[in-house]
């Protein structure tokens, strides 16, 4: 699971390696969407969480990615699992 932005419940329960993007103020951007869809297309990454609440928010780019291409969980808000095969 990679987190974007703080939600420490799923992450907390997922018992899963995390990597948190963005930084504290979510404008780190260190990741991108080519880093992202490559981590997803090699299964290194199958979860993430998107948000846009201010502090913490999710890189634009990403977050219309992950939307249009992820499947939302519904237990969580902003959770999405995301596959190799959304990778096109």
């Amino acid at each position: 699971m990679t987190t974007l932005a703080p939600s420490p419940a799923p992450t907390l329960e997922s018992g899963e390696p995390v990597i948190s993007m963005g930084g504290w103020s979510g404008s780190d951007e260190a990741m991108t969407l080519a880093k992202l869809k490559s981590l997803v297309k090699a299964g290194k990454l199958h979860y993430i969480v998107i948000s846009d609440s201010g502090r913490g928010s999710t890189n634009s780019e990403i977050s219309t990615w992950v939307e249009k291409n992820g499947t939302a969980v519904s237990d969580y808000s902003g959770l999405y699992r995301l596959d190799a095969s959304d990778v096109g």
